[in-house]
């Protein structure tokens, strides 16, 4: 195995948990949809909003017409952030290994997620830098996203360990050459366990 001088780390479920129920649930207020209805209309217009088809502006405009939300844009934007919350078990991880490895993440997201954990999540100062869905044109796992962070941030693929909560983007990073592991938020020691046997390789 080549040395490693770099961790990747997805953010949603992996560095941040992630649901869809805060948003839902405050948006109710705003809206006469039943939750069901918004949770459908939000994760439709999110996916071409995380591809980059989607400025903030047309994000925002499609949703609140389809929402018949009667807020203003910020209260979309401040309920559309809600569903983040840190992965406190991830903290010491990232801190022990921030002083060895490079950082990055490498995220299917959007501007108005990625500006809100850049500002809120207290783990995002220990990383470099990183890649999200929306500069890169495409989601995970496609191959290109991983090409694409590799030469943004100049490693090669065989000397990065990517982590990931979902298995099909662990296998995409490892068809471009990555080593991959799979995280499972319920089983997070066997995870350490496993980052650390790979280091050690």
């Amino acid at each position: 195995m080549s040395r490693t001088t770099a961790l990747v780390f997805d953010i949603g479920n992996v560095l941040s948990h992630f649901s869809f129920d805060h948003m839902v649930a405050a948006d109710l207020q705003f809206t006469k949809l039943p939750a069901k209805e918004v949770l459908e209309i939000l994760i439709k217009w999110s996916h071409p909003f995380c591809t980059g088809e989607l400025d903030e502006s047309a994000f925002a405009g499609h949703c609140m017409d389809e929402l018949k939300f009667t807020g203003s844009v910020e209260d979309l934007k401040r309920i559309y952030n809600l569903g983040f919350q840190p992965n406190k078990l991830m903290a010491p991880v990232v801190e022990r290994y921030a002083d060895q490895y490079s950082l990055y993440y490498l995220s299917d997201t959007n501007p108005w997620h990625i500006e809100f954990l850049l500002a809120r999540d207290p783990l995002l100062p220990h990383f470099q830098s990183g890649t999200t869905s929306f500069e890169a044109k495409v989601l995970k796992p496609d191959r290109t996203i991983y090409e694409f962070a590799a030469r943004k941030h100049d490693f090669l693929p065989k000397e990065a360990i990517f982590i990931d909560d979902r298995a099909a983007n662990v296998a995409g990073a490892e068809a471009v050459g990555y080593v991959g592991l799979h995280y499972k938020p319920d089983q997070h020691k066997m995870f350490e366990d496993e980052l650390s046997a790979t280091l050690e390789k």
